[in-house]
């Protein structure tokens, strides 16, 4: 269960930085309206905007094919295959799971005074055996430098981390986990362990594992981006 949230959360990262090869590219409008034009750098944005997903939904509620016997609720567009009209519906339920990840992991943290975002962030710290810097943090999460300096700035703050001097670049510290955090992260995981044995009960290991295998592939084949073993 834990590797598959971690897969869920690299795929998310490799969706939200790709773009297509040219600089803008056109994006196909509900009904018989012209195609608009979507600059390549605002495209991560868009893809990662909830007003997005649900107005690209309701778009496809009134446009899409109506899916055959085999296929469930998947999201139909014309000139999709097969695989890429299941693909497309994935993409769709990913970033609603995404979302629910982050509820539940706030809700999880609550009691130890912990969010989702300083989780993450510890818990990228704790998967390592060295310090990193706030740059590397950002860029194997997919998330922008200034987001995660800030959550670094008050987890420093509350003796959860500490930044240390960096050999290698005088002005770019390196962010450690304290006792006190590792200690924090300790309390959370036993939580996780009840509430990730809760969710996965009555799904066999397989599928999960299956699952695991398939988010894998699919977040290679985006280009690899934020591999957790960066």
């Amino acid at each position: 269960m834990v590797a598959l949230l971690a897969d869920v959360f690299q795929v998310l990262i490799a969706l939200s930085h790709w773009t297509p090869p040219s600089r803008v590219m056109p994006i196909r409008r509900c009904g018989n309206r012209p195609p608009v034009t979507i600059e390549r750098r605002k495209l991560p944005a868009l893809l990662r905007s909830p007003a997005a997903v649900r107005a690209w939904k309701a778009c496809m509620a009134r446009t899409a094919i109506k899916p055959g016997p085999d296929s469930g609720s998947l999201v139909a567009i014309e000139g999709h295959t097969r695989a890429g009209t299941a693909f497309t519906t994935l993409i769709l339920e990913t970033f609603q799971l995404n979302g629910r990840l982050l509820v539940a992991g706030d809700r999880l943290t609550k009691s130890v005074g912990l969010t989702s975002a300083r989780w993450q962030v510890m818990g990228r710290l704790n998967r390592t055996q060295h310090p990193l810097t706030v740059s590397h943090i950002a860029r194997t999460m997919g998330l922008q430098r200034q987001s995660v300096q800030r959550t670094v700035d008050l987890l420093a703050s509350e003796g959860l981390v500490t930044l240390v001097e960096n050999p290698h670049h005088v002005r770019s510290k390196l962010v450690a986990l304290t006792q006190l955090g590792r200690e924090k992260l300790k309390k959370v995981e036993r939580l996780q362990v009840t509430w990730a044995n809760r969710i996965a009960d009555g799904i066999s290991a397989g599928e999960l594992n299956a699952a695991i295998m398939l988010m894998r592939n699919l977040r290679h084949r985006l280009g690899g981006r934020g591999n957790l073993d960066d």
